[in-house]
């Protein structure tokens, strides 16, 4: 007797993956530390590259301030 097989949909693992995928735990959790910490140290680049280009928006526009606070 042949048995289908019908894969539940994991809500669970799906909010990680919404809410934390960027930082790349559902790699972690499914067991792939390398690929999670490559995600991880991808998206840190990425928020540093975009940040860089803003500073350098604010200094070609003569409103660059050490902190946003102030």
């Amino acid at each position: 007797m042949a048995e289908t097989q019908t894969k539940k949909f994991d809500w669970i693992f799906f909010l990680v993956v919404l809410f934390l995928g960027w930082l790349g735990v559902d790699k972690f959790i499914k067991g792939s530390w390398k690929l999670g910490l490559l995600k991880l140290v991808l998206s840190v680049v990425v928020v540093g590259i975009v940040w860089n280009i803003y500073d350098l928006i604010c200094i070609c526009r003569g409103n660059y301030r050490l902190s946003p606070l102030k």
